[in-house]
């Protein structure tokens, strides 16, 4: 049975050649020149329909290998805008007395043209068009303090951590 099924794919590739195979993902990404922000809803399913998460993100200007340095940079201000209790926008949407989530992360995503992502979980239905808002409020506030407000310890502990995670991978 194989075989006759073996026989008759051959048999049609005589007839039809295959097409040209392409790799997929190597044509390159077209360029935004956005006047605005780009704001998507997307609804799926879901257990609980009181809420929703939110995903903000920025592609990234150059490409992952001509400048790694400055990813490792964004990466490091990703974590210490998301990963602690103390980080601000933990404090600004999670802790605060008026909570917007649950809970806030971030991730990079290393890709030919690489992007910052912020995501936002179990934000209240009602209360979704709240989040982008805030985070813009609290994103400039960050830039308006300076650097003098940021928390070096914090910053150097993560680049500690960094460090004895990448040796720890290399063993």
């Amino acid at each position: 049975t194989l075989k006759t099924t073996e026989e008759k794919v051959l048999s049609k590739r005589e007839v039809l050649p295959p097409d040209d195979y392409q790799r997929p993902w190597q044509t390159p990404l077209e360029k935004t020149h956005l006047d605005k922000d780009l704001i998507f809803e997307i609804e799926y399913p879901s257990d609980d329909e009181t809420t929703g998460n939110v995903a903000v993100a920025w592609r990234l200007p150059e490409k992952i290998s001509e400048n790694i340095e400055m990813l490792e940079a964004y990466e490091l201000i990703m974590k210490y805008l998301t990963n602690t209790q103390v980080s601000p926008l933990e404090v600004a949407f999670v802790e605060a007395r008026d909570p917007l989530a649950t809970s806030v992360s971030s991730d990079t995503l290393e890709i030919k043209e690489p992007a910052l992502l912020i995501e936002f979980e179990n934000v209240p239905i009602e209360r979704i068009d709240e989040i982008i808002p805030r985070l813009d409020s609290v994103l400039k506030k960050i830039v308006s303090d300076g650097p003098e407000k940021f928390d070096l310890e914090r910053i150097t502990n993560f680049i500690d951590r960094e460090v004895i995670n990448n040796l720890k991978e290399i063993e």
